[in-house]
């Protein structure tokens, strides 16, 4: 799919698939777990878990036949924000799931963040293994998603006791809060439960308590599931209403944005200040030229590594330099 799209139509899940499935998407322990400090934000999670994660996860009784999927997030509150584009970023985020698809095919179900003033003890940096009861008390800001693992919860037995059709739910978290939910829909339905644990190989261990009432697991995620899943970088159309202006993926999700800012910086004088000719450059097939690096790839799909972003500026320099003799 190119880089601009529209709305997508229809969804290819399997010729052979023979459950109608529901996936749980604990947005907040997916982001931890898999995607923060990523050139991988902008992920498309119907083409994550349809394409790579069930495929290669499932038996083939498990298959998808339909698949659908609740988001479960929050949004970031300003006043705890990492930065000054952070919320934007991620009503942006928001903003192009909902434009890809429509209510039917993935829905977003928001809790909301708490930020309070508490006290907290504090380590003893003298005796780190002292108890906390001999420890001195500090104020603290207290910062919690709140409601995103009840709203799993409710809408996942809800879901699994009225909707007869369904006959899969698949749960992508590794929050312990949601054994008993999963408990509960093993003891009073006859529904498949798949359970995706949404962190790297070889780091966090998933909770064995949520393994215990899964029919299948996924362990972990790949770096390159994540990569081949990502939604395009602009997005013209919307499934659920007229667009006023497309929606674009923020520049600070790219993997190495500061050296982005630097190719902007270098190509935008000899084009005018054209930030969509920029895009268009950098969305070309490169010749190779003696004496620069060899981009393999289209220079877009190279912004993931500082030596590949590198490559992309030496020849960004190399083609401001031709221009503007």
């Amino acid at each position: 799919m190119s880089e601009k799209a529209g709305i997508y139509v229809g969804f290819f899940i399997s010729d052979n698939g023979n459950m109608k499935t529901r996936i749980y998407v604990d947005g907040y322990n997916f982001y931890y777990g898999c995607l923060k400090g990523t050139p991988y934000k902008w992920l498309n999670p119907l083409t994550l878990f349809s394409q790579h994660i069930i495929p290669s996860s499932a038996q083939p009784l498990h298959q998808p036949s339909s698949l659908d999927i609740r988001y479960f997030t929050a949004r970031i509150s300003g006043k705890v924000a990492r930065n000054d584009h952070s919320v934007n970023d991620q009503n942006t985020y928001l903003r192009a799931l909902e434009a890809l698809y429509p209510e039917d095919v993935l829905s977003i179900i928001e809790g909301y963040f708490s930020v309070s003033d508490t006290e907290a003890f504090k380590i003893d940096v003298n005796n780190p293994q002292l108890a906390p009861r001999f420890c001195e008390k500090v104020k603290i800001w207290k910062l919690e998603e709140k409601q995103s693992d009840v709203n799993i919860a409710v809408e996942a037995l809800f879901d699994a006791l009225t909707e007869t059709d369904i006959e899969q739910l698949i749960f992508v978290t590794n929050d312990t809060d949601i054994a008993p939910v999963m408990r509960k829909i093993r003891k009073h339905t006859n529904k498949t439960l798949g359970l995706i644990v949404p962190t790297k190989p070889n780091t966090r261990p998933p909770s064995s308590k949520l393994i215990d009432y899964a029919d299948w697991t996924r362990h972990s995620i790949k770096n390159y599931e994540l990569k081949a899943s990502q939604m395009p970088r602009v997005i013209a159309k919307s499934s659920r209403a007229t667009l006023r202006k497309s929606i674009i993926k923020p520049t600070s999700w790219y993997g190495h944005p500061e050296l982005l800012s630097k190719i902007f910086d270098t190509l935008q004088p000899c084009m005018k200040g054209k930030v969509n000719k920029v895009w268009q450059w950098l969305e070309t097939e490169k010749p190779n030229v003696e004496g620069l690096p060899i981009l393999d790839k289209l220079p877009i799909e190279m912004l993931d590594t500082v030596e590949d972003a590198n490559a992309v500026l030496a020849h960004a320099i190399a083609y401001a330099y031709y221009h503007q003799r």
